[in-house]
């Protein structure tokens, strides 16, 4: 089993070296496959991220998903929380937290429902969809009030490891969609 200190770094090393031409390649491959999914067909909201730091790059997928007429919500930092906005497109972003693109607040777009996929980003996950972020526990405590939501972990493979260190307060996703393959929780049952 990694620790959450050594699954971090190994991954921030890994994306920090990763070429961006792969980087987008694989990043393609992830939304590609996330939007054949049922999962992502039957979803009528999809909450997802801005990529910074090389992180798996959603841009791909939101273009597809607001073209397509699902709604779309970005999360915005607010005090210790995110909350998540409906956009309809990039002119509806501006640098926020850590100079990561958030949606702009409109109460009007607040979305705050247990319906539909969440794609959670992660510095690590492991094969049983344990989930490792930057620590600072934003997506847990969103996850924890939204049991509903399906949520799927993005990550380049590299960041994929057998067995991660979990709390009792990290949330579990349902699946792990990396470049090569996607891992079940349910499949362990």
């Amino acid at each position: 089993m990694i620790n959450k200190k050594e699954a971090r770094d190994k991954s921030k090393e890994y994306r920090r070296n990763l070429d961006m031409k792969e980087a987008d390649r694989y990043s393609l491959k992830i939304c590609e496959r996330l939007m054949a999914m049922y999962e992502y067909e039957q979803a009528d909201v999809i909450y997802v991220y801005k990529s910074v730091n090389n992180e798996v790059d959603m841009d791909y997928l939101i273009k597809k998903a607001l073209a397509s007429g699902k709604k779309v919500a970005l999360p915005r930092v607010c005090d210790k929380h995110i909350l998540f906005y409906r956009i309809t497109d990039d002119s509806d972003l501006v640098y926020g937290y850590m100079g990561i693109p958030e949606p702009v607040t409109n109460p009007y777009n607040l979305t705050d429902t247990d319906e539909g996929l969440i794609i959670v980003p992660g510095l690590a996950f492991d094969t049983a969809c344990n989930r490792t972020g930057y620590g600072g526990g934003f997506y847990d405590r969103f996850l924890a009030k939204h049991p509903g939501l399906i949520k799927a972990g993005v990550a380049y493979d590299a960041q994929i490891y057998d067995a991660i260190e979990a709390d009792e307060y990290d949330i579990k996703v349902d699946m792990v969609v990396s470049e090569k393959r996607v891992y079940h929780a349910a499949a362990l049952l």
